[in-house]
């Protein structure tokens, strides 16, 4: 059993121009708003569930749905990525100019070639955790054995 909304005449006002704008009556747009919400990015209805939680609106759910967050979020991080990525390369250009000025041999240029690709990604590019951010000493595992007592000594 769903509690009525009680509506003050301004919020009801808005509810009255929001329902003309999507083309329904003022009963007809609060019945959609209680099983499901409009999203401002994409311009559509969505389940209430594809919301995420925002806690500072009056109805607890965000303004976008999950979907489009996700995309955005999905797109910031490739432009991310796609800077990173170019300014290491352009101080990879550099680099290698510079060791071909001096004539360098073609082993070491890809040598450092490799060595400044491991720095950019310092975890294997997500193949797990570098070696040299996780150095041990030999014959040691990821974690130390634990030493316990026998059972039934105290």
């Amino acid at each position: 059993m769903q509690v009525p909304v009680v509506l003050s005449p301004r919020s009801l006002a808005n509810r009255a121009r929001q329902a003309k704008r999507h083309g329904m009556t003022l009963d007809q747009y609060l019945e959609r708003l209680a099983s499901e919400g409009w999203c401002n990015a994409c311009k559509a209805w969505h389940p209430a569930a594809s919301f995420g939680r925002d806690k500072n609106r009056h109805d607890g759910r965000a303004r976008t749905c999950k979907a489009v967050m996700h995309a955005r979020s999905r797109t910031w991080l490739n432009e991310l990525k796609e800077r990173a990525a170019a300014e290491t390369d352009a101080e990879l250009l550099d680099a290698v100019v510079a060791m071909l000025r001096l004539r360098t041999p073609h082993a070491q240029i890809l040598a450092a070639i490799r060595e400044s690709r491991a720095k950019a990604r310092p975890h294997g590019g997500g193949r797990g955790p570098a070696r040299e951010a996780h150095e041990r000493p030999p014959g040691q595992g990821d974690f130390p054995a634990r030493q316990r007592a026998p059972r039934g000594v105290a």
